[in-house]
């Protein structure tokens, strides 16, 4: 009995060291190891108010939309000096989104006849996509392929042709845009050893031809440790800023609209398993205020007003 009190005891005083440890310094980086898969579930969900002024003024819209996609991930290779291959499949898409009265629900799983909706259909069309990237210790993502497989689905809409979303995409190649937006899902980890209260900032630019450059600048702080589902995380949270830089709108698609944001500010937290390189939870959300406003003619003008939020949540559901 007694030797058991004192195993218990060791391993007792092992669990707090190692989250002593945790709570004082830690190396957060991407170093999987080949074979390793994961199952995320990542959640989208916006609220958009939209209140025209001009001749506009008084049509104001709500629109509610939310994303869920089950994605898993799977490291191929990992070459000596830690870059890893990874296997990324979107295996399943949820849709439901709320507009002017109307409610649409749409599951991959289940059923494809909310599929052909312009809404619904650039975001089914993810389902069974594979894509593959390269990624280093820093979250850099040294390489994409499979993207304009991947961008191609997004934009094509029930007309055959891009229209509106033409103007809202980055302004680079399909390859880079998917790249992008890995890489900024990803770079959170700053690929070296941080003490508790440190802090890092990532700055993120996005060229959209109707709107301009959107720039937001998230700082992260790591906070010490947490336990989450059975494993020891580090913790980091985050503030968000957001900035709008333009100029005079061209693209036909702006309807001679000059975009403006009004404010934009964010705050999120991850939590990090160190040890097997694994996202536990993530979550962050973002509150902005636009404007615009232009001349149709000589003698009519239009313009608006938006509030927009958006909520984004991505939780590990198996492996690591």
């Amino acid at each position: 009995m007694q030797r058991l009190t004192h195993a218990a005891c060791a391993l007792g005083m092992l669990a707090i060291s190692h989250a002593c440890a945790l709570a004082q310094d830690t190396l957060l980086q991407w170093k999987w190891e080949e074979g390793q898969a994961f199952v995320y579930r990542a959640t989208e969900r916006m609220e958009q108010k939209i209140e025209p002024t001009g001749i506009g003024a008084g049509m104001d819209r709500e629109l509610k939309h939310q994303h869920v996609f089950t994605i898993e991930d799977e490291v191929t290779r990992v070459t000596p000096d830690g870059i890893s291959t990874v296997k990324r499949t979107y295996a399943r898409v949820q849709v439901r989104l709320e507009e002017e009265g109307e409610k649409i629900e749409f599951d991959t799983d289940k059923d494809d006849e909310g599929a052909a909706d312009p809404r619904v259909r650039p975001y089914a069309r993810l389902a069974g996509v594979e894509i593959e990237f390269d990624l280093d210790l820093e979250g850099k993502v040294r390489e994409v392929r499979g993207a304009a497989d991947a961008i191609d689905r997004v934009f094509e809409v029930a007309t055959g042709g891009m229209g509106m979303l033409q103007g809202l995409a980055p302004q680079r190649s399909n390859r880079e845009v998917v790249r992008q937006q890995i890489e900024n899902g990803l770079r959170f980890i700053p690929g070296r050893t941080v003490r508790r209260g440190e802090t890092w900032s990532v700055p993120i630019e996005q060229e959209f031809p109707i709107v301009g450059t959107v720039k937001t600048e998230t700082l992260y702080r790591y906070t010490g440790a947490a336990h989450d589902k059975g494993r020891e995380c580090a913790r980091i949270e985050s503030t968000t800023e957001m900035s709008l830089k333009n100029k005079r709108n061209t693209h036909p698609s702006a309807l001679g609209l000059d975009f403006k944001l009004e404010r934009g500010t964010g705050e999120g937290r991850v939590l990090f398993d160190p040890d097997r390189s694994a996202v536990v939870r993530w979550e962050q959300k973002i509150d902005s205020e636009w404007s615009g406003g232009g001349e149709v003619s000589p003698d009519i003008s239009t313009g608006f007003k938006m509030t927009l939020k958006q909520e984004a949540v991505m939780e590990l559901i198996s492996g690591g």
